[in-house]
């Protein structure tokens, strides 16, 4: 939809290609992968800082219309390798990739490490489109079990791993360029969500008219319905 518009458009990730996305990945005019050499479960550092000046020179770029794709690695095992040693604020951290209670301390404070680095990321891409006209969808596709029922990371069916972090930054030129927009998503910011806006919202928030949006689940949208489920949207 986005190139059939002339949208240029780019998958920007830190996370090597698999057959769950990589079709996505391949509709988009360019694609880069960070240190494709390096396996998602190597020891070695593989940070998600590394993606930002891709992001930069592409949002900088002439095109007036555009799409960045950034698939982060996130808060993903092992979470040691997904921020720098000046990011280890929460202490101590994991020293091996034993997964049991003994361990979970450690596997908490390693995982909110690299949420703590993860924000920083973000908000340097916040920093990049602060100018522009420009708006910022964050999505996780899990959240993490620590041991809650017995369960560990994810791909289990805990209520800790079905309500991922999520929320939506405008800049303020969007915001007054798209008021109604703004307001309307302000009203949706308490709603339930599940992940299947994402598709609607990214189009009606680019100003995109398509048969394939369904109104009621795009958060832009007067129509919107929320789910009865556990996630929640945060505005900012």
């Amino acid at each position: 939809i986005y190139k059939s518009l002339s949208f240029k458009t780019i998958w920007i990730g830190n996370q090597n290609p698999v057959k769950t996305f990589s079709f996505i990945m391949n509709e988009c005019d360019s694609i880069i992968i960070n240190k494709p050499q390096l396996s998602d479960y190597s020891n070695q550092k593989k940070l998600d800082s590394d993606l930002i000046p891709y992001f930069n020179r592409f949002t900088n770029g002439s095109q007036a219309k555009k799409l960045a794709i950034v698939h982060l690695a996130g808060n993903h095992w092992w979470y040691n390798k997904n921020f720098p040693d000046t990011f280890a604020l929460f202490q101590p951290i994991l020293e091996n990739k034993i997964i049991s209670p003994s361990n979970r301390e450690k596997m908490i404070n390693s995982y909110d490490n690299a949420t703590l680095f993860t924000d920083y990321v973000l908000s340097e891409f916040i920093g990049t489109l602060s100018k522009k006209n420009a708006l910022l969808i964050f999505l996780a596709d899990h959240g993490q079990s620590f041991g809650e029922e017995g369960k560990w990371l994810h791909a289990n069916n805990t209520d800790a791993e079905k309500n991922p972090a999520c929320f939506i930054w405008l800049s303020e030129a969007y915001k007054e360029k798209y008021p109604d927009r703004s307001k309307t998503l302000e009203l949706n910011k308490n709603s339930f969500i599940n992940s299947s806006f994402l598709f609607h919202t990214i189009l009606d928030g680019s100003d995109i008219k398509s048969p394939y949006i369904i109104s009621s689940q795009s958060v832009f949208s007067d129509d919107f319905q929320q789910e009865k489920g556990n996630t929640d949207l945060k505005a900012e």
